[in-house]
């Protein structure tokens, strides 16, 4: 079903999804700062998205309403620090997390992805090894 989503409840991207006629939510980090995610919804009730393509790993997901502060996730609400709209919740992607984590881009990890997310959890961002090993050489110097 292809709707015309010119609402103003609705946070849309501003590029069209592939079929040049939906718009795409966008989902939102806190302080209403974007976050360069968008998901297509493609099944309604009562004109409200239920379900929504991510654009990152073209999975369907669940789309949940923040109102007022709170989510509802299995009937339980939560409060959560985002604007009013309609929002996905999904896992990063590995290359997601790697970019987090400021690994780059043409590095492939040789082992599944379950150990992919393990080595990045536990690993240390490189930006913040190198800034404690220049600290670590400049108070030595200045020791010196």
């Amino acid at each position: 079903m292809v709707r015309d989503y010119s609402d103003r409840r609705w946070n849309f991207c501003q590029r069209p999804a592939q079929d040049n006629k939906a718009k795409c939510l966008v989902a939102n980090i806190a302080k209403g700062v974007p976050y360069n995610v968008c998901a297509i919804p493609v099944e309604f009730e009562d004109g409200i998205p239920t379900k929504a393509i991510s654009y990152a790993d073209g999975k369907t997901y669940k789309v949940y309403e923040v109102k007022e502060g709170q989510i509802t996730i299995k009937e339980k609400q939560y409060p959560i620090k985002l604007q009013d709209g309609y929002y996905i919740i999904r896992k990063l992607t590995v290359s997601e997390c790697k970019r987090l984590q400021t690994v780059p881009e043409w590095f492939e990890f040789p082992v599944s992805d379950t150990q992919a997310y393990r080595q990045l959890g536990n690993g240390w961002s490189v930006d913040v090894i190198a800034h404690l090993i220049k600290a670590t050489l400049k108070d030595k110097q200045e020791s010196v």
